[in-house]
């Protein structure tokens, strides 16, 4: 069933042309700035949150960058694609309407967990952690999709969740047969995204059924976890970190780490969502 409903979201919610575009382009074994400087140019909401992420604190340069070319020099390709992937994502999904969740608390969730994921994937030197920072930012949007596709099943299940972070995820099994995680696997399958997105989707509360992308699954699964301790508006009332200990032996990260991540997060928040998702609505 879930196919179906997939079929239907992924006419609505098509990536933009000029998404395709670019990624066509990063795809070769060498991309050419100005091509993708001219590419870019026709997004001048794109243009401009490329130059403010290289001028944030997350590069931290001393000077002022306040070209394209610059900035394309500056950034690395795996950075830019995935940049790219979660701006376009962002505006995207913000067009989704649903009487049924806080988008605040839902950009708030989805950001911070991204924001963890990329730390924990540094600390455990994984070769492309912005990479976790996209499937970090993208792995509930399945909800998304179930809260606007089904809100009077919606309604069912936020009736029957459990108030924890997992509660979600087993109510929408017994009332669809089918998660969240399970939706964005195959929209994200439908985009040509790569395996690591849909498969992070699809395991993330059960990341002991990951198969290719364990370390990935496991460290995002520890990052949702560690964020849900900021988060005591979802209506998660066991607010506190419960997560499978087998993924810090899968990882090799310890407790202390996790709370390093933490805090962390929470002091990137407001700079990150508000280059990537800037018409998001914050806490």
């Amino acid at each position: 069933m879930h196919n179906e409903t997939v079929e239907d979201m992924s006419a609505m919610l098509s990536l933009p042309e000029i998404e395709l575009r670019l990624r066509h382009l990063l795809d070769r074994p060498r991309a050419d700035d100005a091509e993708l400087g001219r590419v870019l140019i026709y997004d001048p909401a794109l243009s401009v949150r490329l130059l403010k992420i290289v001028n944030s604190t997350i590069y931290g340069f001393p000077g002022k960058i306040d070209s394209l070319s610059s900035a394309l020099k500056i950034i690395k390709t795996e950075a830019l694609e995935n940049l790219i992937l979660t701006t376009v994502s962002s505006d995207t999904f913000n067009k989704i309407p649903s009487e049924l969740i806080d988008m605040s608390c839902f950009w708030h969730h989805s950001v911070c967990v991204g924001i963890a994921a990329e730390q924990l994937a540094k600390r455990c030197s994984l070769p492309h952690p912005a990479r976790l920072f996209a499937a970090g930012l993208l792995h509930d949007v399945g909800q998304l999709i179930i809260y606007h596709r089904y809100p009077e099943k919606a309604l069912e299940i936020l009736e029957k969740a459990l108030p924890t972070d997992k509660g979600l995820y087993l109510a929408e099994k017994e009332v669809l047969g089918f998660s969240h995680g399970d939706i964005g696997a195959e929209l994200f399958r439908s985009w040509g995204l790569p395996d690591i997105f849909a498969e992070i989707s699809a395991c993330h509360h059960e990341p002991h059924l990951s198969e290719k992308f364990t370390v990935e699954t496991a460290i995002v699964h520890l990052a949702n976890s560690l964020v849900n301790t900021l988060e005591p508006s979802r209506n998660i009332a066991e607010c506190k970190i419960q997560y499978d200990t087998e993924m810090l032996k899968i990882t090799g990260l310890s407790e202390e780490q996790l709370a390093l991540v933490l805090s962390d997060t929470e002091a990137e928040f407001l700079t990150v969502i508000k280059i990537i998702s800037p018409d998001a609505p914050l806490l």
